[in-house]
C-alpha cells in the first residue's frame, strides 16, 4: 500500500497546477479535512468533496488541484475531507467520516442542507453517493444536489462494461479495481451494499444528481445503471457522457482541456442547485 499511495502522489503532482485559492487544513469533527476555496467562491455555500484512490490511496494533498478548480467552477468553498482508508480502515469508515464531516457542517458551523452540495471522483464519488443514501436513510438533511465524476459505484463489478472497455482504459483494470474493492469491504455481502456500491441502491427521494463519465471508461456501466435507476424512480439526473475520455480525466484537467470542461459543467449544476 506505501508503494501505491506513493505512485498516486508522483501521479497527482506531474498534473498539479491549480488556479488560485486557499488551503487550510481543519478538524470537521474528528475527520482532518481542508477548506479549499477560490477568490470566487461566494458566502454560504460548500462543496462536500471526496477524493478519488479505490479508498487505499490519495489524500486532501493529492487532489487539491481538482478541489480548487471546483472551488472556481461551483463558486463556493469546497471542504476536501481526508477519510480513513483501507485496508486499514474497512467499509464502513470511510461512509462514517463523511457523515462526520456532514454533521460538523450542519451543526458546528450552522449550514443548511440546501447550502452543501455532495461531490466526488471515482471512489470518492462513490462515496458522495452512498453518502446521499445514508442521509436519506438516517433522516439527516439531504444536499441541495450530488455532482460526481466518474463513479466507482459498483464494487462487485458486475456491470458488462468493466470486461467490454478494459482495454480502452489506462486507469482501471479488472484485476486492480477489485483488489481495492476487497481491500475495503469486510465482506462479500459488502460488495452490494448500497452505501457501498450505490448501483445497488433505489435513489427515492434523493436531490439532483449529476454524473459525469467517459465511453472509454471500464466502470462507464456503473453510471449508467445509477442513472437509469434514478429515472425509474422519477428523480432528476443528468448523465453527462464524454466521448473518448478515459475514467477521471478531470484529474489532469492542466493539462487535458476536456477535463477543466467538465469541471465547469459540475461546477454550473452545482451553482444553479444552490439557487
Amino acid at each position: 500500500m506505501a508503494d501505491l499511495r506513493a505512485k498516486v502522489v508522483a501521479l497527482n503532482d506531474r498534473f498539479y497546477d491549480p488556479p488560485e485559492h486557499s488551503f487550510d487544513e481543519v478538524d470537521a469533527g474528528g475527520v482532518p479535512s481542508a477548506w479549499v476555496r477560490s477568490p470566487d467562491a461566494g458566502e454560504g455555500r460548500v462543496v462536500l468533496y471526496f477524493h478519488g484512490g479505490g479508498y487505499g490511496t490519495g489524500s486532501i494533498h493529492t487532489h487539491r488541484d481538482l478541489a480548487a478548480r471546483i472551488s472556481r467552477a461551483a463558486r463556493a468553498a469546497v471542504l476536501s475531507v481526508d477519510y480513513r482508508l483501507a485496508p486499514e480502515h474497512r467499509f464502513p469508515a470511510a461512509v462514517d467520516d463523511g457523515l462526520a464531516a456532514y454533521d460538523w457542517l450542519l451543526d458546528v458551523e450552522g449550514y443548511v442542507g440546501a447550502q452543501v452540495s455532495f461531490s466526488g471522483d471515482s471512489a470518492g464519488a462513490g462515496l458522495a453517493l452512498g453518502l446521499g443514501l445514508a442521509c436519506r436513510d438516517l433522516g439527516r438533511p439531504l444536499p441541495s444536489s450530488i455532482a460526481v465524476i466518474s463513479p466507482l459505484g459498483d464494487l462487485a463489478h458486475s456491470g458488462a462494461s468493466v470486461q467490454e472497455r478494459a482495454a480502452r482504459d489506462p486507469l482501471v483494470s479488472v484485476k486492480g479495481s477489485h483488489a481495492y474493492a476487497t481491500r475495503y469491504v469486510r465482506s462479500w455481502h459488502d460488495l452490494r451494499n448500497p452505501y457501498a456500491s450505490p448501483v445497488f441502491g433505489d435513489f427515492a427521494g434523493m436531490p439532483p444528481v449529476l454524473l459525469l463519465v467517459g465511453t472509454e471508461e471500464a466502470l462507464h456501466d456503473d453510471s449508467t445503471r445509477i442513472a437509469a435507476t434514478i429515472e425509474r424512480n422519477g428523480g432528476e439526473v443528468d448523465l453527462s457522457v464524454w466521448e473518448g475520455m478515459v475514467h477521471d480525466w478531470p484529474l489532469f484537467s492542466s493539462q487535458v482541456s476536456e477535463g477543466q470542461q467538465a469541471v465547469d459543467e459540475l461546477g454550473a449544476f452545482v451553482d444553479k442547485r444552490f439557487g
